[in-house]
Parts: structure tokens; sequence; C-alpha cells
């Protein structure tokens, strides 16, 4: 029966024919299809955190039945009268259902809804939908303690949260926020001067960003601070203070001023005195508490240190005496750390018992001076006492001399310079009547008729009319009568002339001197080297200069020296090493020379008489070592002054390239073995000339030729020192014949017997061909043009297989193989006898098949008919 597919909605009618073995018929038919009936909704939710309300907006068509399956609930709606489900919501028009999912687990719950619609055939349509439903969670927590306090309140907050939470965000209300579990906040009111309410809040979310919120009053009571300042806190006793009260917010107060007295005076000031009549430094805690009306309280104390009174006193040595003198002062305060004394001409000091010198008084009368100690405590607590001292004028013994020091006869200049003197006595150290005189200034002559130097003390006293003297005494030296003299070991000679001086001067005691070239020495009897760089002679004049320690006798002497010229040998090459042999060219660079002997270190030498250039050459036999050859120069001039310069050449060790070849030609590829045959040498490189190269000692190289006429490669050898200074090569010529390749290609290797194959040979660079058929028989050729052969398979049960070998060969007797195989089918002979040959129709013949090597059978009979 046909199927109707895709018809419209209403009724179709058909004529249906029927047949059967004995009879034909037909028959209408009429087909009803249906509205098509489509179920579809839409949520304006797939996903959402618990509880989740969904609502369902019903967009089916053609439906006269609704079957929501939410899962945990079933809805129906019913156009049919018969059933007890009513209508849908607001029908015919398109209606909405709304539904809360709840979910108390810790993970997600997928629920499937699945609409079932049907028409008033029962035509049915279904439609489903997912929708997640993340865990439920509730927010919230406690207070651990107080929710009402005095600024600043901290408050710790228990996170009493349920459900699959997380992440949790606090707000204080404050303005400050949190992310911990369990935070710790500090709530401020510091302003006042009411009570502050802030509401904190916690945020609970999920790992699905579900969330809730609960929230707690906290209330803080006015911020109260207790506070105040004074204006000293370390100070002496007595001592008073200004108290200023510096709290905030306070209402009620409470002082306690350390000392057994107190207050509840709210200021703003408050003064008090400490007294401290121990040795000790007390120290007093002030205390205060403050109260708001609230009853928040706070308390702060601060430290007042009072030390102790001090005592300054000391007595002095004298109180009274001639400028200049010491006085002693000796100090019996009390209670003090550190002294500071004044002692009225400008002088202090900070010693406990000091000593001062009152120096001068350049008054012709008395002065009179006024010590002051100031004691101070550790704590800088001070007293101060002062007691007089009287200094008489000041005198002083002065003068001075023209030198005092000379030598015989010494006659010195005294001028008088004493202060303050009223009288004087002059005594001259050498025997001489002591003088009174006051003369501004005389002469005095002292004598020293020795051979050492005498010292004459110089003393001058003075006295004032006060009673005060002073003395003042210098020393007079006087030394014998010196001389200057010396030898020298040398006074004529070569550059460099090393000279020994003998000193022979009397009575001096320094020397100096002088060579005549800028330099000098101070020894008694110095060693000197004298020099001429020109080249020609030079004198120098040698000064001895002797003296007394002090210098003021001074004698002198002079010689002179002569220096010949210098001779310098010297000589210059290109350098100093290479390989052998090795020519060298010496330049000499020599002056102030007249003749020059060359001694090259080989056992050959020369003289020449000019500056001219002299060419050797060194020679190194040695295969291994460097051999080393020490020139030397001398250069002489007239005065027979000479000079020597020294040189060494180095001549690496030789190097003598060789080899052999295995072969020297050959067909391609050519396997050559090379045999190091050098001497010398560590650095082997082998370059074969056709790219390739190689750094073993005897190596192998294979040569190729794929071109069609000989190759020549020359293979070389190149020897290096182990510095790569020195190098050898040696070549040898390889000739390689072309390469040969033998080819040839069979368009069918598989066929009947007989087989007749052509063969395609595409050989290369060949010009002789040697084929073997593998069936016993051969050919050559000369070309390649295709080559025929009948292969025979006589067996009538097996393939036979031929291998077909070709050798090509060029003109250099290089050859090249190649083989490759074809198959011959067996042999098929038909044969087949009948049982008659002729006869009556019907004739029926037997065929007998005879026969040989075949396994499928075809008869063709003649008539039309045939047979396998």
């Amino acid at each position: 029966m046909p199927t109707a597919i895709n018809l419209p909605p209403g009724p179709h009618n058909y004529t249906v024919e029927v047949s059967g073995a004995c009879n034909t018929g037909t028959i209408d038919l009429t087909v009803l299809v249906s509205t098509p009936v489509v179920a579809f909704f839409q949520t304006n939710v797939s996903s959402g955190c618990s509880p989740l309300e969904v609502q369902f907006n019903d967009q089916s068509s053609g439906a006269f039945s609704w079957q929501y399956d939410m899962g945990d609930t079933l809805i129906k709606y019913d156009l049919d009268p018969l059933t007890p489900y009513q209508p849908p919501p607001n029908y015919p028009l398109p209606f909405s259902i709304t539904h809360t999912y709840r979910n108390t687990t810790n993970m997600p719950i997928v629920d499937t809804v699945t609409l079932l619609v049907k028409n008033s055939s029962g035509c049915a349509d279904i439609f489903t939908k997912t929708i997640v439903i993340f865990p439920e969670i509730k927010s919230e927590f406690s207070v651990a303690g107080l929710s009402r306090g005095c600024d600043p309140l901290p408050v710790q907050f228990q996170n009493n949260s349920t459900g699959n939470t997380d992440t949790w965000f606090w707000e204080f209300g404050d303005g400050g926020s949190s992310i911990d579990q369990n935070p710790l906040h500090t709530f401020r009111n510091l302003f006042g001067p009411d009570s502050m309410v802030f509401e904190t809040r916690l945020i609970a979310i999920s790992p699905y960003y579900c969330r809730d919120t609960s929230s707690h009053n906290i209330t803080v009571l006015p911020y109260i601070e207790a506070n105040f300042v004074f204006d000293t806190v370390f100070a002496c006793t007595p001592h008073k203070i200004v108290i200023t009260d510096q709290s905030f917010g306070a209402d009620f107060y409470s002082w306690d001023f350390g000392d057994g007295t107190n207050s509840t005076s709210s200021g703003p000031q408050i003064s008090k005195t400490y007294i401290n009549n121990t040795s000790l430094p007390v120290t007093y805690t002030i205390k205060l508490r403050v109260q708001n009306k609230e009853g928040c309280i706070d308390e702060i104390e601060r430290d007042l240190t009072v030390f102790p009174e001090i005592n300054a006193s000391f007595i002095a040595s004298r109180n009274e005496g001639c400028s200049p003198f010491e006085v002693e002062f000796n100090n019996n305060s009390s209670g003090a750390a550190t002294y500071f004394w004044d002692f009225g001409d400008g002088g202090t000091s900070t010693e406990i018992d000091p000593i001062h010198l009152y120096d001068r008084n350049l008054m012709d009368h008395d002065t009179t001076y006024t010590v002051t100690l100031i004691a101070t405590s550790a704590e800088f607590c001070r007293d101060t006492m002062s007691v007089d001292v009287l200094v008489h004028p000041y005198l002083e013994a002065a003068y001075a001399v023209n030198d005092i020091i000379g030598c015989h006869p010494f006659t010195i200049t005294i001028d008088n310079q004493s202060v303050g003197a009223d009288q004087y006595f002059w005594d001259f150290g050498d025997g001489s009547s002591v003088s009174n005189t006051d003369d501004a200034s005389f002469d005095h002559i002292y004598f020293n008729g020795g051979n050492s130097t005498l010292v004459y003390p110089l003393r001058l006293i003075v006295r004032n009319n006060e009673g005060c003297t002073d003395t003042l005494i210098r020393n007079i030296t006087v030394h014998p009568a010196i001389t200057a003299n010396f030898l020298a070991s040398a006074f004529e000679g070569c550059h460099p002339l090393n000279v020994t001086f003998t000193n022979l001067s009397l009575n001096a005691d320094n020397y100096f001197w002088e060579f005549g070239d800028g330099s000098s020495s101070v020894e008694f009897s110095p060693d000197h080297t004298f020099t001429n760089f020109g080249i020609s002679d030079t004198t120098y004049i040698v000064t001895l200069t002797t003296s007394t320690a002090d210098g003021e006798c001074v004698k002198s002497v002079s010689w002179p020296i002569l220096v010949h010229g210098q001779v310098i040998a010297g000589f210059s090459l290109p350098k100093v090493m290479d390989c052998n042999p090795f020519p060298v060219i010496f330049e000499n660079n020599s002056l102030g020379g007249t003749s020059y002997s060359w001694d090259f270190g080989d056992g050959m030498d020369t003289v020449t008489t000019d500056l001219s250039s002299v060419s050797h050459l060194f020679v190194n036999n040695d295969f291994i070592n460097i051999r080393e050859f020490d020139v030397v120069l001398v250069a002489e001039n007239d005065a027979g002054c000479t000079d020597e310069a020294r040189r060494t050449i180095s001549v690496y060790p030789d190097i003598q390239t060789s080899f052999n070849a295995s072969l020297r030609e050959g067909c391609h590829p050519l396997n050559v073995n090379f045999s190091n045959l050098t001497n010398g040498g560590q650095i082997f490189i082998w370059d074969f000339g056709d790219g390739n190269t190689s750094n073993l000692f005897s190596p192998s190289h294979i040569f190729s030729n794929t071109g069609t006429v000989d190759s020549t490669y020359r293979a070389i050898l190149t020897v290096l020192s182990p510095n790569n200074e020195c190098r050898d090569s040696f070549s040898i010529d390889i000739t390689v014949h072309p390469y040969v390749q033998a080819n040839f290609t069979i368009p069918d290797r598989l066929d009947c017997n007989p087989f007749d194959v052509i063969l395609y040979n595409s050989s290369i660079n060949a010009s002789t061909f040697r084929w073997d058929f593998g069936d016993g028989t051969d050919t050559i050729s000369y070309n390649t043009d295709p080559v025929v052969h009948r292969f025979i398979n006589t067996d009538f049960a097996n393939q036979k297989d031929f291998e077909i070998t070709l050798v090509a060969e060029n003109f250099a007797g290089c050859s090249s193989e190649i083989r490759r195989t074809i198959t011959v089918e067996p042999d098929i002979v038909a044969q087949f006898t009948a049982s008659q040959l002729e006869g009556c129709n019907p004739l029926t013949v037997d065929f007998i098949n005879i026969s040989s090597g075949a396994s499928y059978y075809n008869w063709d009979f003649g008539n039309g008919t045939s047979s396998q």
C-alpha cells in the first residue's frame, strides 16, 4: 500500500485497486490528515540559584492537550471537557507557568523539563529543556562580645553562614570592608558628641556566584581621650610647673600629682611646685582619669623628675704671686658632675682640680683676677663660687743673638729684649767675667782652638723692684776649622764610567758631592756612575762641599772627570721566529761605534765597519723541536769602548710533506687509500680536489665521476706546525673514469609460452653490452638499440623464471651490471576426441578433452551453443 507523505491537513480521497488469483476489484478510500502539532516553550532563565523561580512561556502550536513534567511537579491542561483537566490559563491566548525550584545540597541539580503536547487526533510532539539549580545559601553572622561600646570598639564577627559558600564580603558601615571569613574590625566615633550606629552587612557568595545578605547594628559611644602637658619634665628643685589640660570629650576629672596630693579640677591650667630634699633624683608620676556622661573612661600618666640641690666650693693653693705663677685649685663642691672654671684672665677649664698659670701681667702694677667655679650636676642643676687672686707685674729675661752657631773665632751680637727688669746679670759661659750692662745691644767673641765642637751657655738673670726674678739661658756653639779634599779611582773612562771617591776632608760633619751631571750624594766616600749618551767626549766637574753638622762652617774642592762617548749596540729584524729555513736581514741600529762584530750563534760570524745590513740563513734540521740561535752584536768605538746587543732567533721544526696513493687511476666510484709519509708537522689538511677535505693522518676517499669523460682530481696534502705558522704541501693527480650505469626495461614480465621479450637498453656511458638471457644463451651489442629474445617454457605444469643479466662496459673497461627477471607461463596444447563425428538428427556426441597445461576450457559447438 502506498504511503502519503507531506500531505496538507484535511481529507484526501484515494481509489485502491485490488487483484487476486481469480479476480480483481477497486475500492474508494478517504485519508484524513490531522493538523500538525509542535511542542515548544521558552523560559526566562535556564539556570540560577535556589530558590529559583522559572517562568515557562508556552509557544506550542496545534495542541489540544499539554503535559509539563518538571521532575518534582506534573502539570496537565486539556481542551476535552470529558477529562478532569482544565484548559490552559487565558486560552486561546499564549499562557505561562511559574515554578520554583529548591536545592539544599552542596552541588548543582540539573532538572529536565519535558513538554508533551497532542492534537485532537492524538498526534503528539515532545520538547525538553534543562534547568540548572545551584545550591541554596544563607548569610548569617553573630558578634563575639559587645555590639555596643566606647570608641575605639573592636568587634570580632563570627560567620555563621550556611550552604556551599566560599567567598564573603563584609561592609562595616563606616567605609571599611573585608573578605575574611571571621574578620576583626575596630569601629570609631571620634567626633561625637552622640553615639553612632553602624549597619554591618555580610554578603555570602557560593562558588556558583549565588549570594545572600544579612546585617547587624553596631553602636559606638563617643570618643574620649585623657591628655595633658606641662612645660618641663626634668628640672632642679624647687620646680614649679603649669599643667595644661588637653583632654577630649571629658565631663569629669580626677588628678593624682604623685606626691600625695590630688584634685578634681577641670583646669584648663593647674600650677604645682615640687621640692626634692634628697640626694638623688625623684620621679613623680602625674595621673589623670577622665570620664564622659556615657560612662566611657580614659586614663593617662606622665612622669616628672626633680633633681637634688648642689653646692659649689673650692680653695686656691696661692692667692698672690709673681707673674707668671701657677695656682692649684682644690674643688670641694658637692652634688656636681661637671665643672667650669673661669680664671679671670680669659683662661677656662673643665677639670675637677685644675692648675692654672697666670702668664703675664704686663701692667706696671699688681692685678687682681676673680676666679669663678660653676658646678653642674648630671641633671644640669648648677651653683657658683668666686675667689680673688693677686698677680704682681710681669718680668721676663729675654735677649736675641744674631747667630748661635759659628766657626772659630765666632763673634756674636746680643740684643737685650727683657721686659720689666730693673737689674741685669750676664754670664757668657766661656770663663769671662759677669757683666751688669743694661745696653740694648753689644758684641762678644768666642774661641775654639781644638778639634771638636764647644758649647758655651749664655745666661741672663733679671730682677724687678717687687723682688721677682727671671732667667734665660741660650747655648752658643763654636766649631773648629774644617777642610775639603778627595781622591778618585779614575779620572777618565768609557760610558758608563763607575768612579769610587775617597774623602780626605778633616773636622767636617756633612759632605755634599756634586758630580757635574745633575746628580749628587751625601755619603762620606760615594761611588758614582758617569754617563755620556753622545758620541763625543764629555768632562764633568766633581765638587765636594764639606760643612759642620749645622751647616755653619763650609769648604769646597773640585776635580774634572772625562767620559768617552757612548757606544750603543743595537739591531732590528722583521721577526724573530719563522719556518725553516729562516733567512734574516739584520739592520744595524748601533750608535757611536766604528767596528761591529756579529756572532750568529750557529758557528758563523762576521765583522763590519759600517751600519750596512747583514743577511744570514738559519737552518733547523730537526723535525720535532724548535731550534734557537743567540745572535750577538758587539759595537766598538775608537777609544776601545764597547757595547753588546743580543737577540734570540727561533726556527720552527722542518716539515717535509709526502704521501702515496693506493690507486692513481680507476673507475667510478674509485676508493683510494692515502699513506702519509710526512716528516714533521702535526696538523694535516687533505684537499681531494672534489670539494671534500679531511684532517686524518692517512685518510681514505672515494672519488666520483658522473660525467661522460675522465675526471682528474689533484689530491693535496698541506702539513702545518702546531701554531699554524709553518706549512708544506705535496700533491698527486687521481684520474677517475666516467661512471657506467647498466639499465634496461621490459614492457611485460609475464606472458605465455613462447614469450618474445623486447629489452629496451637505457644504460648510460657504456659502449659494449653483454647480455645473458638466463636460458643458456647470450649476445653482445655495441649500441642501445632494443634486443629481442624468445623465451620457451616446455613445462606444462609450472611457470618458469628467466634472470636476464646486462653488463654495460665503457672504453676504459669500467662496467655496471643489472639483473631483471621475466616469467613464462606453462605451455598449453588444446586437444580432444569425439565419440562420433557423424550421425542422424538429433546427434549426441561425447567429447573427451586430452589437452595439456590448461586450467580453464571453453567449448564452442558450432551451432550457436557453448560450454565451459
